[in-house]
């Protein structure tokens, strides 16, 4: 990991330049049958992150086949949509490429996919009216060959290679975005009681694939974001550039024959399915019971709210693993691979997350107690709001964070009273 130092005082601090990456076992395990194919044909020849790939290559696949298979999870319906978001350096971290390498295989696919590549990828989420405009139901006033009448298909894959601008758009005042998004996740009718809206669109089937820096996202995903739980909707992945190659892939040697007849049988099993609903397999589900306690633990801080949909995010990528096999019952493969892949997405999210707590007050402590080796008083840490912050919820946010285990507090003897000085703890401190 590359550091660099930052001077306070007489002590260098050491600051980490980039997130811990994620094992990439788990990359290794994650790629199982068609997805390790395209991995396996397209990574040699591109420095693009097998994660990204992988993530984007189940995104996509997960819009194309739409709404005919779900997961029930009680009396919610999982549909094989993804909301996802690449967090990697500016151009170092392929981003941009890596879509390109996940895609290719869907190209001249066959005509149906052609389709759904020419007219139901996009992007530019500004407004939730606009979104619900993209996918409106047929008004009864509407001509159906008329160049402003509602879309027949109601899936929409958007990606964003600039996700920063989208969390912007959240903040604005009276901006419906992240609304309606939670309601496309949720598989919900997508509709905005204002005055002057009455569209509405059933039935839409939208994933969303996003790119951005780490510096960007935790400066711009609001607090907002995290408590309505749209967040936890996404799944974060750390990206990386995976090799150099100075001189550019060789196109010629990706050898896609092999994923491209699995896809082409996959589809054709596909479109046999209408609105069918998957189950486990008797060894998946006892996979399932091993694993469920762990899902749903939960965990503080604001890490721990983004990973909040642990069991719905596993279930809604076994799922289009097991569509992308055949499979009408989730076999106990395609459930190990979802969670290798969700593994992933854990250890991505608290390496960029880190120990962020989601509290403004104890967030800003927590940055100034990492850039003072030797601690700071509370006067000190009034200073950081500008003695402007009530003395009771700066009390109330160092409480917190020593109850995490975070910071820890010891007394100096002075010429007058003793003073409190307060210090990250050991455990806490970057390496």
């Amino acid at each position: 990991m590359r550091n660099v130092g930052k001077k306070t005082g007489w002590r260098i601090f050491r600051v980490p330049a980039e997130p811990r990456y994620p094992p990439s076992e788990l990359i290794d395990r994650a790629a199982y049958g068609v997805v390790g194919e395209v991995v396996r044909a397209v990574a040699a020849q591109s420095e693009a992150d097998p994660a990204a790939i992988i993530v984007q290559f189940l995104a996509a696949f997960g819009s194309l086949v739409g709404r005919r298979a779900y997961f029930p999870a009680e009396r919610d319906r999982h549909y094989p949509n993804l909301f996802a978001v690449l967090v990697g350096e500016t151009s170092r971290g392929r981003k941009g490429a890596s879509w390109g390498q996940a895609i290719c295989v869907f190209e001249r696919l066959s005509p149906q996919v052609d389709e759904w590549l020419a007219n139901c990828t996009s992007s530019g989420l500004s407004s939730g009216e606009g979104l619900i405009h993209a996918l409106r139901d047929r008004a009864a006033s509407d001509d159906a060959s008329g160049p402003t009448s509602a879309p027949a298909d109601r899936r929409l894959l958007v990606r964003e290679s600039e996700f920063a601008a989208v969390l912007k758009m959240f903040q604005r005042e009276g901006n419906t975005l992240s609304a309606v998004l939670r309601q496309a996740w949720d598989g919900e009718t997508l509709n905005i009681i204002t005055k002057h809206s009455a569209e509405k669109a059933s039935g839409a089937h939208i994933s969303v694939i996003g790119h951005i820096t780490r510096e960007k996202l935790t400066r711009n995903l609001s607090q907002t974001e995290v408590a309505n739980g749209l967040g936890n909707r996404f799944l974060w992945l750390c990206v990386r550039r995976s090799k150099l190659l100075p001189e550019g892939g060789d196109e010629a040697a990706v050898h896609l024959t092999a994923a491209r007849k699995w896809l082409r049988r996959a589809l054709e099993w596909v479109w046999t399915l209408d609105e069918t609903p998957l189950r486990r397999s008797p060894e998946a589900s006892h996979i399932w019971r091993e694993s469920y306690e762990e899902l749903t633990a939960g965990e503080p801080g604001l890490a721990g709210a983004l990973l909040a949909r642990a069991e719905a995010q596993v279930m809604r990528l076994a799922s289009i693993y097991a569509l992308l096999h055949g499979e009408a019952e989730i076999s106990r493969y395609s459930l190990r691979a979802a969670l290798a892949l969700w593994e992933y997405c854990e250890h991505s999210t608290r390496a960029i997350f880190g120990s962020a707590s989601g509290d403004s007050v104890m967030d800003t402590i927590l940055g100034a107690l990492r850039l003072a080796p030797d601690g700071l008083a509370r006067t000190q840490i009034a200073s950081l709001f500008s003695k402007n912050l009530p003395g009771s919820r700066i009390t109330q946010a160092l409480e917190a964070l020593m109850a995490r285990g975070l910071v820890i507090s010891y007394f100096v003897l002075t010429a007058g009273r003793s003073a409190e000085v307060f210090q990250l703890s050991p455990q806490n401190e970057m390496p």
